[in-house]
């Protein structure tokens, strides 16, 4: 089962992960009225489907004023979005996501999946946010780093310690990004996940952490005990038939 960004963004919120304020518009006025209530000088409209590359495929805009997010909203709302993960048909925006804005002083990839190989949870991390991570993996892999998780122990000060020397993250960073991880761990195991990526997690220009986009697919099979994504489910049947 796969999410919208905003529903994953929602289900991280309650596991204490940095996110920028948004929230979902089904129209133009209601676009407007999102980018009214979080207030601020510049917001992003991003398109909501079930594919990634969204940003390469202009579905990711970001807009300085309440007419850019008017254009940016007809420009998307109810028209395909063309990614490389959606093939050449694309896929429907019936919604889009109003966030603030926020400066960036880098981006960083990161993600916990399944290794189906070894049956284990693997954490990957590589310097550069935004990337096709299939792709730098085959042509660059010194540029990733992956660590598979011991389901004994989990996550552990180690596992953090290490990537935070891979990324070269400064030492004021080391402790916010083993809570981050942490938790971020803790969403993928008591959400029964099977992929948590956040690209990018960014570094702000205040020198904070910030997960900018989230993505996440979850266990089909394990649907009958996450209550809050069974909703989910049934909300996305309900947004299909009236949009």
């Amino acid at each position: 089962m796969n999410i919208y960004e905003h529903q994953a963004k929602d289900l991280l919120r309650s596991f204490n992960i940095p996110l920028l304020l948004g929230s979902v518009a089904y129209s133009m006025p209601e676009a407007v009225q999102v980018s009214k209530n979080l207030g601020g000088s510049f917001w992003v409209v991003k398109a909501q489907i079930h594919a990634g590359g969204r940003g390469k495929a202009g579905g990711i805009i970001l807009c300085h004023s309440l007419t850019e997010v008017e254009q940016a909203t007809e420009k998307l709302l109810h028209h395909p979005l063309v990614t490389p993960q959606t093939g050449a048909q694309g896929q429907q925006v019936k919604c889009v996501y109003i966030e603030q804005g926020c400066e960036i002083a880098r981006e960083i990839y990161l993600s916990f999946t399944l290794n189906r190989h070894d049956g284990r949870v693997c954490l990957i991390a590589s310097k550069g946010g935004g990337i096709a991570i299939e792709e730098t993996a085959h042509h660059n892999p010194d540029s990733i780093e992956q660590i598979v998780i011991d389901p004994m122990i989990g996550l552990q000060p180690f596992h953090s310690q290490r990537l935070t020397k891979f990324l070269d993250l400064k030492e004021h960073l080391a402790e916010k990004f083993h809570t981050l991880i942490t938790n971020l761990y803790l969403a993928y195991l008591k959400l029964d996940a099977t992929l948590l990526e956040i690209n990018p997690l960014v570094i702000t220009a205040q020198g904070g952490l910030m997960a900018l986009d989230a993505k996440m697919s979850f266990d089909d099979n394990a649907l009958y005990r996450q209550p809050v994504l069974k909703t989910i489910y049934n909300q996305q049947d309900e947004t299909s038939s009236e949009h």
